[in-house]
């Protein structure tokens, strides 16, 4: 596809020239619309659902969702691909909308997986976002995966907040197993 940035702009930025011969459709500026705006509706709504199965945001309201689901963006990842790496900054809290996620920390000059493989539904990279270390772990996309990323200011302040139902309460859970999960590869 072509053109679809330009036609919701009152001039076009590009030409496009056909090497070949070949059949093109055109669509005027309110279909194309109507067709983004009815797209966008479907990932806000599969966002939403999925925000909604990760145990930590579970018991957030609709307006809370939403608020998240407005701040993040999602991304693609091939196969193979690195998402984050162990020891640097963390910025983003991902949810796994499909494909799969594997988590190794480097320990004793080998990299030796952290926790069981992470498929859709599942998080990661909440930790340093919560404790300000970098990193506990390198995670890689085993499969194509499509993950949602929160940025690290949404996150804290869903999870700090006292009047968001307990969140930082069931946090405080989740952070001490994965601590406990790190701890015991560090002892293999």
């Amino acid at each position: 596809h072509v053109g679809d940035q330009d036609v919701m702009k009152a001039a076009r930025a590009h030409t496009a020239t056909a090497a070949t011969a070949c059949s093109a459709w055109a669509l005027d500026k309110l279909t194309l619309s109507e067709i983004l705006k009815d797209s966008q509706h479907k990932k806000r709504m599969l966002y939403a659902a999925a925000l909604k199965r990760v145990p930590l945001l579970g018991g957030l309201d609709g307006s809370k969702v939403a608020q998240i689901v407005d701040a993040s963006t999602a991304h693609d990842y091939d196969t193979g691909q690195l998402i984050l790496r162990e020891s640097e900054p963390g910025s983003d809290f991902f949810v796994i909308l499909n494909g799969s996620v594997e988590c190794t920390r480097y320990v004793a000059g080998a990299n030796d997986s952290v926790c069981p493989t992470l498929e859709t539904g599942d998080f990661f990279g909440e930790l340093s976002l919560t404790t300000g270390a970098p990193r506990a772990a390198t995670c890689i996309a085993l499969a194509e995966c499509e993950c949602l990323k929160i940025p690290k200011d949404i996150f804290k302040a869903i999870i700090e907040k006292p009047c968001a139902g307990g969140l930082a309460r069931d946090y405080k859970a989740l952070e001490e197993q994965a601590m406990a999960s790190n701890k015991d590869a560090e002892a293999r």
